[in-house]
């Protein structure tokens, strides 16, 4: 219940970017760190890639999420968390048939989308 009244506030308020993987949200960006909402649609992943500039704090919210840090796999379930730091290689993967939803905080001196080197881009999975 709490989730989708978190839900509804965000699509009423928040810009919905929209991605091969799913969507995310942009809640709060200061010039010290970034947070947002992300959804990984079901069979879903999003590439490997890694920053240069940011680390990043995964909490999963609803669902469960395999995730991949510099070589290391591991799962995620609901309340879990994982740091990502900065010049890792990450990647997640939603296996389940439900939406996979994160919240996501960027820390870093550059928090930009061009910050991004991708290793695998195979959006059909």
């Amino acid at each position: 219940m709490v989730m989708s009244k978190i839900q509804s506030i965000l699509e009423d308020k928040q810009e919905k970017v929209i991605r091969p993987w799913g969507y995310y949200h942009l809640l709060v960006k200061t010039n010290e760190y970034l947070i947002k909402q992300i959804v990984i649609l079901p069979k879903k992943s999003i590439s490997l890639q890694k920053h240069k500039h940011r680390s990043e704090h995964w909490i999963v919210l609803n669902g469960e999420a395999d995730i991949v840090i510099d070589n290391k796999i591991m799962l995620l379930k609901e309340s879990e968390s994982a740091f990502v730091p900065a010049n890792k290689k990450h990647k997640i993967t939603n296996n389940l048939s439900q939406p996979l939803i994160i919240l996501e905080t960027q820390l870093g001196k550059i928090l930009s989308e061009e910050d991004i080197i991708r290793y695998d881009v195979d959006y059909t999975k």
